[in-house]
């Protein structure tokens, strides 16, 4: 099942497969040194009868290194895909924690945090979870679970940003945090976006408490993303949205506008022929990259402030839920593409123009039973071609890895 698209020699293998208990839909590797084998996986599913949304959280280590392949083929072919029984043990951490059904998760980038997670959940919250691993139940004892109020600093066992007024779901989340070494008492804040159009934002204050902020009306229909820029010209000021009623926005939330919202920086109501399901950055301060469920990848510039430009795109065969740079090279992504399953593409920016091209497929989770969901990258120095990955309907948590020949 070669893919030839380019002319780069790729090969991705397939390591390990789990089947979960409910639909499998995000997964989020730590990006924080001496966590960074963490991968945390959330599951939602509905209750046809009750329709209750339930999930359940997962917390893996992955011991090992990517192994020989093997007799894959000829080396020079496009998109090869080989299968690795033992090279990597993926170890569950402790028991899955219910919840709600979870939208979305994000391993925060802290290094005064490194091992909470936010999550968006299906019953209107969001929610921190300190997801203690090996490292810290060497002084403390049996790895634990623990989840912080929103009220008080106490730990508890709820622990939850009020739901909309409209019971609305909240559909992603996204961290930033100031913390650095040199600054460890720095705030982080979090982006969430929900069911009914709204995205908010949210402080996290000493202890661990959610500190609501700024909430405004972004879309007229489900927001599907809300995450913060991290270019350096912007870090922390700005935010991009994407929504159900296909339009692209970025908001400056140090401003206000007259209705009380943040200033709006730009609006784009016209490209995408459908929702936008996926917004993010390209490591660069002025390329951003967008996702629809009208299956197009789309590379803009950024430079015009107030009307960005597609400088590329790319017809993926599926509506691109999720896009994620890779970490040792973010013009290298992992696109989860619903019914088309999991691609990876490059963006070539030669000579003052852009280039988009698939390098390959990962096939495995391509049926008409399955939606390609979930998608991360490792950040393991040595392990950045790792992948995890999600689809729903089989349950399945997948982990395979890209190799550029």
């Amino acid at each position: 099942s070669a893919v030839r698209t380019t002319r780069m020699p790729v090969r991705t293998t397939r390591h390990k497969d789990v089947t979960l208990d409910l639909h499998a839909d995000v997964a989020s590797w730590n990006p924080n040194a001496a966590h960074t084998r963490t991968l945390v996986v959330g599951t939602y599913e509905l209750d046809e009868a009750t329709q209750v949304r339930h999930g359940k959280l997962y917390t893996y280590h992955v011991s090992g290194d990517v192994g020989d392949v093997g007799d894959v083929g000829d080396a020079g072919d496009v998109g090869d895909v080989g299968d690795v029984g033992d090279d990597l043990c993926l170890e569950c951490k402790h028991d899955a924690v219910d919840l709600p059904g979870i939208f979305d998760l994000h391993c925060m980038e802290s290094p005064t945090c490194p091992t909470t997670v936010a999550l968006a959940l299906a019953d209107g919250s969001v929610r921190l979870i300190d997801v203690s691993t090996g490292m810290q139940a060497a002084t403390t004892g049996p790895d634990e679970v623990r989840m912080w109020n929103t009220d008080t600093y106490e730990d508890c066992t709820v622990a939850h940003a009020a739901p909309t007024p409209l019971q609305a779901m909240a559909l992603t989340v996204d961290t930033r945090s100031s913390s650095s070494p040199e600054s460890p008492t720095s705030s982080t804040s979090i982006a969430a976006s929900y069911s009914d159009g709204s995205v908010k934002l949210f402080d996290v204050a000493p202890g661990g408490a959610l500190v609501p902020g700024r909430t405004w009306a972004a879309h007229t229909l489900e927001a599907w993303m809300a995450t913060w820029s991290t270019a350096p010209s912007r870090a922390g000021n700005v935010v991009y949205t994407g929504g159900d009623d296909a339009v692209f926005q970025a908001w400056d939330v140090r401003e206000r506008s007259d209705s009380g919202e943040p200033s709006r920086l730009f609006v784009d109501r016209k490209t995408h022929g459908a929702g936008v399901t996926s917004v993010g950055e390209l490591g660069s301060d002025h390329a951003v990259m967008t996702g629809s469920y009208d299956n197009i990848l789309r590379i803009w510039d950024w430079r015009n402030s107030t009307r960005p430009v597609v400088q590329a795109s790319l017809d993926l065969g599926g509506g691109v839920w999720r896009l994620k740079p890779k970490p040792d090279d973010p013009n290298v992504l992992l696109a989860a593409t619903m019914y088309d399953g999991f691609k990876v593409v490059r963006v070539d920016r030669d000579g003052g123009g852009v280039r988009v091209e698939q390098l390959a497929e990962f096939p495995a989770q391509k049926t008409d039973k399955t939606l390609a969901y979930g998608a991360s990258w490792c950040r393991e120095p040595g392990l950045e071609g790792l992948a995890a990955t999600c689809s729903f309907y089989d349950n399945l948590l997948s982990l395979w890895s890209v190799e550029m020949l």
